[in-house]
């Protein structure tokens, strides 16, 4: 009994140290930790209905940012811009999933080499993903790496640039169920007018 305890102890820590982790994020950090992680750091956060970028911190840009689970700054990645993108979860508000968009690079396709061969080097050999559909094999390559039991990384490549996708999939899933309870609840509540 002891031995199955000490197990599903080890099974748990280790589960719950499952992470990815992209610059000073960590899947799994809180909303109100991450603020104050670029404020620290002066990452110029933005919420996602802000058009405008700053240069540096500034908590003006984050008004009402409780109402928010997406936050957007600017960084300049491989010699070339990009926008990334922090997805928290709705319930919880933790870090789940981290897209970095480069658009307009020049050279993509050495760029994009490059970006392979360092995502090999730290994850292993990627794995081409096979297209769900014509126009998605007309328009994207696909490829992803598998970083832990829960989390993998994945690039879309389209003409007009190129994604890099960090996601922690067991948070995924704990914002999936919050947003399917939300709507059932919805349905509960309206389904009394009909």
């Amino acid at each position: 009994m002891k031995l199955l305890q000490i197990c599903v102890l080890c099974f748990m820590s280790i589960t719950s140290l499952s992470a990815f982790t992209f610059d000073k994020w960590e899947s799994g950090d809180e909303l109100s930790g991450a603020i104050q992680t670029a404020r620290i750091n002066n990452v110029p956060l933005t919420i996602q209905t802000s058009g405008f970028f700053s240069e540096n911190f500034d908590w003006r840009f984050l008004k009402n940012h409780q109402k928010y689970r997406t936050f957007y700054y600017r960084e300049n990645l491989l010699g070339a811009q990009a926008r990334v993108a922090l997805h928290f979860t709705q319930g919880s508000k933790k870090l789940y999933k981290i897209v970095i968009n480069w658009s307009g690079v020049s050279n993509k396709r050495a760029f994009e080499e490059q970006l392979y061969r360092l995502m090999d080097k730290k994850y292993g050999k990627r794995n081409i993903v096979a297209p769900s559909s014509v126009g998605e094999y007309v328009f994207f390559k696909k490829r992803a790496w598998k970083i832990d039991n829960n989390s993998v990384l994945q690039s879309n490549s389209f003409s007009g640039g190129i994604e890099l996708v960090y996601l922690d999939k067991k948070y995924e899933f704990d914002d999936i169920q919050t947003k399917q309870k939300k709507k059932l609840d919805i349905i509960v509540r309206d389904a009394g007018k009909f």
